[in-house]
C-alpha cells in the first residue's frame, strides 16, 4: 500500500468540488495508513443525478491510482436506509469487514494489469 498524504486528500477534495460540485466529502488519513471516507452527503435539491456516485467513482479511481486501501463506516444517520447504503458502497467494491450492523467496510486498490488489457 502506498502511503496517503493529507496533500493527496486535498488534491482529491478539491477534483469532487470541481467534477460533482455541491457534494460535501470529508476523507481522513487512518492511522494504519488508509484513507477513510467520513462522509459523502449530497443536498437533497441534487439527489438523484448520480452525483454522489461520481464523488465515489473518483475517490475510487484516485485510491486505485495510488494504491490506497479506502474504509468506511456505512450509517444512516443522514437519512439514507443502512442496507442500501452497503449494497451501494459494495457496488464500488467495498466489503463488510464484520457480520453485524455498524461494521466497517474497505475497499482494496484494483490494480490493472496493462499487459493483459492490451492482450485483450
Amino acid at each position: 500500500m502506498a502511503n496517503v498524504t493529507y496533500s493527496d486528500i486535498r488534491e482529491l477534495i478539491d477534483l469532487i468540488d470541481r467534477r460533482a460540485s455541491g457534494v460535501k466529502v470529508l476523507i481522513t488519513r487512518a492511522p494504519d495508513d488508509v484513507a477513510y471516507i467520513n462522509l459523502i452527503e449530497v443536498p437533497p435539491t441534487q439527489r438523484g443525478y448520480g452525483l454522489g456516485q461520481r464523488a465515489l467513482n473518483l475517490i475510487c479511481q484516485t485510491a486505485d491510482a495510488r494504491a490506497w486501501k479506502l474504509r468506511l463506516t456505512p450509517s444512516g444517520d443522514l437519512g439514507s436506509d443502512y442496507d442500501r447504503l452497503v449494497a451501494w458502497y459494495a457496488g464500488s467494491g467495498f466489503a463488510l469487514d464484520g457480520a453485524k450492523h455498524g461494521s466497517t467496510m474497505s475497499r482494496e486498490p484494483e490494480v490493472l494489469d496493462h499487459w493483459a488489457a492490451d492482450a485483450a
